[in-house]
């Protein structure tokens, strides 16, 4: 018994164990689940950033290749000889016009951008002076002027849009840092997660390898109560017939003393019993006798505790004195 309430203690421990650290599993499993979401929350905010800077970037890229079909256009349209110092000014102002426009956006690339629109006016500009050798020093003048400003415009970009590409950068370096530690976070609570439900595991299976031995234990303790109870029973029962049998016993030992002492009273020398009497009083000697003894080794059995032979030696001993 005392076994069994042992195991039934440990088995209540493991149990609140088990529903710890299923309960802790749970906890650890919602927050790696808020932090997925999170994440990809986070995803999601970075590339609707993305998908609005590359939109911007293509947009910007559109303009600046019609910008260079429209030149192209216009240097293959118009000679040098028949264009005038005036057009050529106003041409050369529209496309510093929109270069200026196009430079005061807030990108990522602004060098990409800066580059193909210095190509773009050097295409223009080299190709006019080539073919401009007569065309007058005012002329030839101005156009080494207007390319000068938009060297220089190019060349020295604003301090507004450094600084946005340098907090971009920084912002997107920070994001990425994020990214990385809240995936090592993942992949830790990943892996304590696994070794707890491995643990999980392996309790239950404990549990279950106690419970079986639990039932065992208890079944055999049903056995050994109905034993003893078997046994006490039996016991009480040849308890009850040698106590029968040796009031029998005695009965008849006290009739043979008081048969003996009649007839050694009335003639000692005469017969007292006749030969089938004696032999009759013998039997019945003999047979009490013999289940005295069948009565004594069965209390032997049930009773190591009592020396053998002694009540056996008492009774044979008590019969051939008498």
């Amino acid at each position: 018994m005392e076994t069994l309430e042992s195991l039934a203690n440990h088995n209540e421990r493991e149990n609140e164990e088990i529903i710890g650290l299923r309960k802790t599993v749970e906890r650890l499993e919602n927050e790696k689940q808020a932090k997925q979401q999170d994440r990809l929350k986070f995803e999601m905010e970075l590339e609707a950033v993305e998908e609005n800077y590359r939109k911007e970037i293509d947009d910007l890229w559109s303009m600046v290749k019609s910008l260079q079909n429209e030149n192209k256009h216009l240097s293959s349209s118009v000679s040098p000889e028949t264009l005038s110092p005036a057009s050529m000014i106003q041409m050369n102002f529209s496309c510093f016009t929109l270069i200026y426009e196009l430079r005061s956006l807030q990108v990522f690339q602004l060098v990409d951008t800066r580059k193909s629109m210095r190509l773009h006016i050097s295409y223009f500009t080299e190709g006019y002076m080539k073919e401009s050798f007569g065309g007058g020093r005012t002329h030839r003048l101005l156009l080494y002027m207007l390319v000068c400003i938009l060297e220089s415009l190019f060349s020295a970009p604003r301090d507004e849009d450094l600084t946005v590409m340098i907090e971009l950068r920084e912002l997107s370096n920070k994001q990425k840092e994020q990214i990385k530690e809240l995936q090592r976070d993942i992949e830790t609570y990943s892996c304590e997660v696994e070794n707890l439900h491995n643990s999980i595991e392996k309790l239950i299976r404990q549990n279950e390898e106690l419970l079986r031995k639990n039932a065992s234990l208890q079944k055999q303790g049903r056995m050994l109560v109905e034993e003893k109870s078997e046994i006490i029973k039996r016991l009480q029962q040849t308890e009850e017939a040698n106590f029968k049998l040796t009031k029998l016993f005695k009965d008849a030992s006290r009739q043979c003393k008081d048969l003996q002492q009649s007839q050694q009273e009335d003639n000692d020398n005469a017969p007292r019993f006749t030969l089938a009497e004696l032999r009759e009083v013998l039997q019945e000697k003999n047979l009490l006798k013999g289940k005295v003894l069948e009565l004594e080794e069965e209390l032997e059995q049930l009773r190591p505790s009592r020396r053998p032979g002694s009540a056996g030696s008492d009774a044979n001993q008590e019969l051939e004195n008498k």
